[in-house]
């Protein structure tokens, strides 16, 4: 009976290891869901200013191309910047799309104000600006590139 109960508690634990491994594994598979960052339009005397505050996500890349495509013709856009960074997939889609109004035509300037951050991700978006301004006191973070799942 010992032998019996010594053999299930073995089995048990060593199931229970494999379903944590599962477990782990699949967490990792997947990328941590972030909230998306706001976008915000408004008109300025010269240019469209489009604002994102946050984390650059694919929803945000959406939100970002759908305010560009109702911009007029030639009206030239500023691109205010505070962001922690973001998804890979979606700040190359945003600059994939800055780059495409720049080589329309369109002029495309990137912003980073006083007091706020442009790091990760956001260097490139921000590197996309044909102009490019930042106040003496932003900040900016550049690091490696990740890729999800993380190496191990």
């Amino acid at each position: 009976m010992r032998r019996l109960a010594l053999a299930l508690l073995l089995v048990l634990t060593a199931a229970a290891q494999t379903a944590g491994a599962r477990a782990e594994q699949a967490a990792l598979s997947a990328p941590p869901s972030l909230p998306s960052a706001t976008v915000t339009q408004r008109e300025g005397q010269d240019a469209t200013v489009l604002r994102i505050d946050g984390v650059l996500t694919p929803e945000v890349a959406a939100k970002l191309d759908t305010a560009i495509a109702r911009l007029p013709a030639g009206r030239p856009l500023l691109l205010e910047l505070d962001s922690p960074g973001g998804y890979t997939n979606a700040g190359y889609a945003m600059i994939d799309r800055v780059m495409a109004e720049r080589e329309a035509g369109r002029r495309v300037a990137t912003a980073v104000r006083a007091g706020e951050t442009c790091e990760s991700m956001c260097v490139a978006l921000y590197m996309a600006g044909a102009q490019r301004f930042a106040a003496p006191s932003s900040t900016f973070m550049v690091h490696a590139p990740g890729a999800w799942p993380p190496a191990r």
